[in-house]
């Protein structure tokens, strides 16, 4: 197994193992508890989307930005489930075939929605694309400067970061990061095949 492969492997056992995986669990607990029924074997559903989908990318280096672009959109529908007032998304172009490190974009996302909860903020707009000429965008809009935000991680959080950055830079990904305008940042995530 490659080392690329390996840190994926190491990345999706932490996401599976994550706070908000069990935090998710115990939401779909109290819509039971509450006996709202419908809506947990909704929930359910969309917990077991979202880690066949990671399961099935933990051993790979790379994946199709269409595979990301799925990762991502589970992930976010789950913690939308949760945190109706935080944010909206919306996700568009990802049906493209274009090979790009496994969870690259996936574990920013995580990370930029643990900042929005700590930052207890609400009505952000987050618009994922892919552009051929540009790559995959995230842009986070609302009076949200995730740049000049200092957030405070626990031990596991901690630890998937790291083994992101190691990732990317064995995978030769980069963030680009610019403020647009006084309401949006926009990170720019470009992954170079080039591994010399």
């Amino acid at each position: 197994m490659s080392n690329a492969a390996l840190l994926n492997y190491q990345v999706a056992i932490k996401l599976v193992k994550s706070h908000a995986a069990f935090n998710f669990l115990t939401h779909i607990q109290n819509q039971i508890t509450f006996d709202h029924k419908r809506d947990a074997l909704s929930s359910l559903s969309y917990y077991a989307t979202f880690l066949r989908l990671v399961l099935g990318s933990a051993g790979k280096s790379m994946h199709s930005l269409k595979e990301e672009f799925m990762l991502i959109e589970s992930y976010l529908t789950l913690e939308k489930i949760r945190f109706s007032d935080v944010f909206d998304f919306s996700i568009s172009n990802g049906e493209t075939t274009t090979e790009i490190p496994v969870f690259s974009i996936t574990s920013f996302m995580e990370h930029l929605i643990l900042g929005l909860r700590q930052l207890d903020l609400k009505g952000v707009i987050i618009t994922v694309n892919y552009d051929v000429n540009r790559g995959v965008t995230v842009e986070v809009t609302r009076g949200f400067l995730f740049k000049d935000t200092v957030l405070s991680l626990n031990d596991d959080q901690q630890e998937r970061l790291r083994l992101m950055e190691e990732k990317q830079h064995l995978d030769h990904l980069n963030v680009e990061e610019v403020q647009v305008d006084n309401n949006t940042v926009r990170y720019t995530f470009l992954y170079h095949n080039d591994h010399s």
